[in-house]
C-alpha cells in the first residue's frame, strides 16, 4: 500500500520516510526512540525545520551513513550532507543511563533492518536493571 510521506510528525520521522523508502515496523522503533529521548531531556532530539534539515540533524548525531548504506535511486545525494562521525551512545541523551543510551543507539540505526524489533527492545538489558 502506498502511504504518504507525512505519516509522522517531522521530528519523529525515520530516515527511510524522509528518503521516500518503503515503510516497515522499524519506523515505529525510530519514532519511539525519539519520544523516549525527548521525555527524559524535555527537548526534541531532532527538531528539524524541513526534510533536508531533519536529515542534517539526524546525521549530526548519528553520523552520515556509509555509501553502502545509502539507498539506491534517491534523488538527494549522500554527499549533500556533511561527513560527521557518529557520536557515542552516551551523547544521544545525557540524562539517560548507559543501558538506555545503548538501546536508543540501536533503535536509531540508519538502516531499518538493523533496528531491533519491539520484542528485542523489551529484552534489552535496560529493562532488566534494577530501578534507580
Amino acid at each position: 500500500m502506498k502511504l504518504t510521506s507525512v505519516v509522522v510528525t517531522l521530528w519523529y520521522r525515520a530516515p527511510e520516510v524522509l528518503l521516500n523508502q518503503p515503510y516497515t515496523s522499524a519506523l515505529d522503533i525510530w519514532s519511539a526512540a525519539c519520544i523516549i529521548a525527548e521525555m527524559f531531556s524535555r527537548e526534541p532530539l531532532f527538531p528539524g525545520a524541513s526534510e533536508k534539515n531533519q536529515l542534517d540533524r539526524i546525521f549530526e548525531l548519528t553520523g552520515r551513513p556509509s555509501a553502502n548504506a545509502w539507498p539506491a535511486g534517491i534523488s538527494i545525494s549522500r554527499d549533500s550532507f556533511a561527513n560527521r562521525p557518529s557520536k557515542q551512545p552516551r551523547d544521544l541523551c545525557r540524562y539517560l543511563c548507559e543501558y538506555s543510551n545503548d538501546l536508543l543507539a540501536q533503535m536509531l540505526a540508519f538502516e531499518p533492518r538493523s533496528r531491533p524489533s519491539a520484542m528485542e527492545c523489551l529484552h534489552h538489558a535496560y529493562f532488566k536493571q534494577e530501578p534507580l
